[in-house]
């Protein structure tokens, strides 16, 4: 009888650590699952992809530390908080988010061993979400890895646990608003931010007031290696409120409600490693969470430094196409992208090409959000051919003629700087516009018509291939700008809400592409 009872006992152990196999099984994640991603691009719209790591919003119930994956409301705050501060990144990479099982708030809690379990649980579902992304979306493309709060703890790990040779491809972690310890550097793979420009780094912060001296994300004797974002240095030089090129507060739905440009200045705090801000008064920005004292700004870490950030992922991003090997996709990207763009120029026009040589190569543009435009401004009336516009330029010191395009009088298109790099016609502006010169000073002439009739297809063209939405602020003359200048002069000026019309109808083929002359 005993025998027969052990039996028992060891198939009833056996049939529940099978069972309990199954659920576990069962309960993890599956990736391949488009249910289990907040947000997954359908077409592949830039050379980058940003592998984005939500932060906390599920607040936990009683015995109920990680998220659950069919808490659809839970799953609304997840994408409405990813809302929030993916307009930092989506304009150089396609965004990918996958819905993890994070760590509840309450978890934050309790005694930091305890909350480990919890912790592993919801990083489990991170790593197998990243293995997926590799394997079946990546491509082996550019990367730019970021998270904010919980998001940044899990990036953090993430990247220390990565292949190096995958961790080649992260052109930054942007880890806001966590920890990065001395710890976490001695891993090969994570390297703290020195400047504004080094790649394949880890770029973190958290922000407090001076009179902070202890947070559940740097404890007392805590310290974490920071840069700060409006210098980008990591020591304690203060930068003043004027390096503050704007905070950004937006909704659940990704739209500004308000933006501040020079709200605070900033420093490091040579003991804690924080980001010290000055000008802010800590009544107006609660800590709203009970786990973090007055004067910690945690929810604010990157709405503070919103267009500093927006801005740095650009200048890492062009730094890593210029100096990493894996850094040539981008620029072979944005080439072809220009490529496809004359193609369809050509269609509609015979383009003159003189071929001209720039005593220096431009950088590959990698924004394309604005067209701006130009005219002559000389003493005369002049028809000026891009070769004279190019010599013109040198003589300035210039690497050559700075405008992509040039329309003549009799509305033949001609080129200029090659399409797919960085002009020099809009100061401050050039990273993103391409620029369109008509010839002629139109304080003192109209345009022919023949040169509108150009100007306006090749709006229209250029906004299609670039996905460029035709209004007053995307489609404007060079003192939109640059308000220093009149170009493109008094009477092309007037006729730009009639010209983006036009483009407009063009691009959407309501109007006849080349209206006929009429006759004498």
């Amino acid at each position: 009888m005993e025998g027969y009872q052990q039996k028992i006992a060891s198939l009833l152990i056996g049939l529940t650590i099978f069972l309990t196999g199954n659920v576990l099984a069962e309960a993890k994640t599956n990736y391949r699952e488009a249910e289990n991603w907040a947000m997954k691009p359908t077409n592949l719209t830039k050379p980058v992809d940003v592998f984005f790591l939500c932060p906390i919003v599920y607040k936990g119930k009683k015995g109920s530390y990680n998220m659950s994956l069919k808490d659809e409301e839970a799953k609304k705050k997840f994408v409405g908080a990813t809302n929030m501060e993916k307009g930092i990144y989506e304009k150089m990479g396609d965004v990918y988010v996958p819905y993890y099982q994070q760590i509840a708030l309450a978890a934050y809690s309790l005694p930091e061993q305890q909350r480990m379990k919890y912790s592993q649980k919801a990083y489990d579902d991170v790593k197998a979400a990243f293995k997926v992304y590799l394997t079946e979306y990546n491509k082996n493309r550019p990367i730019i890895l970021a998270g904010f709060s919980q998001g940044s703890e899990m990036a953090i790990k993430l990247l220390g646990e990565m292949n190096p040779q995958v961790a080649k491809r992260v052109i930054a972690t942007y880890a806001i608003g966590w920890r990065l310890t001395r710890e976490d550097v001695k891993n090969p793979n994570i390297k703290a931010a020195t400047g504004e420009k080094d790649t394949n780094v880890v770029v973190a912060f958290t922000t407090e007031s001076p009179t902070v001296h202890q947070s559940l994300i740097v404890p007392t004797k805590g310290f974490t290696f920071s840069i700060n974002p409006l210098n980008w240095r990591t020591d304690t030089q203060f930068a003043d409120k004027w390096h503050n090129k704007g905070a950004v507060f937006t909704d659940y739905s990704g739209n500004i409600k308000k933006e501040i440009p020079y709200l605070t200045g900033a420093y490091l705090s040579k003991r804690r490693g924080t980001l010290k801000v000055t000008d802010i008064d800590e009544k107006d920005y609660p800590p709203m969470l009970s786990i973090f004292p007055q004067g910690n700004y945690h929810l604010y870490d990157y709405q503070f430094f919103y267009r500093n950030l927006q801005e740095n992922v650009y200048t890492r991003t062009a730094e890593f196409m210029k100096t990493s090997p894996y850094g040539k996709q981008i620029a072979d990207w944005y080439t072809n992208e220009a490529k496809v763009a004359m193609a369809d120029i050509e269609k509609d026009f015979q383009v003159k090409d003189y071929h001209l040589k720039l005593s220096q190569p431009r950088d590959v543009r990698m924004l394309t959000e604005a067209i701006a435009i130009h005219h002559t401004g000389s003493a005369e009336d002049d028809d000026i051919t891009s070769p004279e516009l190019h010599k013109m330029h040198l003589n300035n010191g210039w690497w050559g003629m700075g405008y992509h395009f040039n329309i003549r009088k009799n509305g033949t298109v001609e080129l200029g700087t090659p399409l797919e790099t960085i002009g020099a016609h809009a100061y401050q502006h050039n990273n993103n516009t391409i620029g369109i010169h008509l010839a002629g000073n139109f304080e003192l002439a109209s345009p022919t018509q023949k040169q509108l009739i150009s100007l306006e297809r090749l709006i229209a063209d250029l906004a299609k291939d670039y996905h460029i939405t035709i209004n007053d602020q995307t489609v404007a003359g060079h003192r939109h700008f640059n308000t220093d200048t009149t170009c493109p002069g008094y009477y092309l000026n007037r006729l730009l809400p009639t010209i983006r019309s036009r483009a407009i109808a063009l691009e959407q083929q309501k109007i006849e592409a080349i209206p006929k002359e009429k006759k004498a």
